[in-house]
């Protein structure tokens, strides 16, 4: 998808759900070849395990414990890019639940009409 005729909107990461996280990373690992790239639990998100196909590269797949937090998320290249895409969403049938710089990625998390977080 190009946005202002500038990038490309690419997939950030999944997030799945799990009521063992380290559990499942384990057989994503194996499965998969995927790194645990790191591990966090907080009171809103519970325990999480973040994955990667790079030994050190940013997570592509999240598991968590709350069932609230699954989600895809989506890159672009600049704060403007993402400025855009958040101001035209609702004309293309999407609430935004939120967006925010993620490190060296600029992600957009949105809500699909009658569906959960996208």
């Amino acid at each position: 998808m190009e946005i202002g005729g500038n990038s490309r909107l690419r997939l950030g990461h999944c997030a799945l759900t799990s009521k063992d996280p380290t559990a499942l990373s384990g057989f994503y690992e194996r499965f998969l070849g995927l790194h645990r790239v790191g591990e966090v639990a907080t009171e809103q998100t519970g325990a999480m395990v973040f994955l990667s196909t790079e030994q050190h590269g940013p997570p592509q797949l999240q598991l968590m414990s709350n069932p609230e937090g699954r989600h895809v998320a989506f890159q672009v290249d600049s704060l403007a890019e993402l400025r855009e895409l958040y101001a035209t969403a609702p004309q293309r049938g999407a609430r935004v639940v939120m967006s925010f710089d993620h490190g060296p990625d600029v992600q957009l998390l949105h809500s699909r009409p009658g569906r959960k977080h996208m």
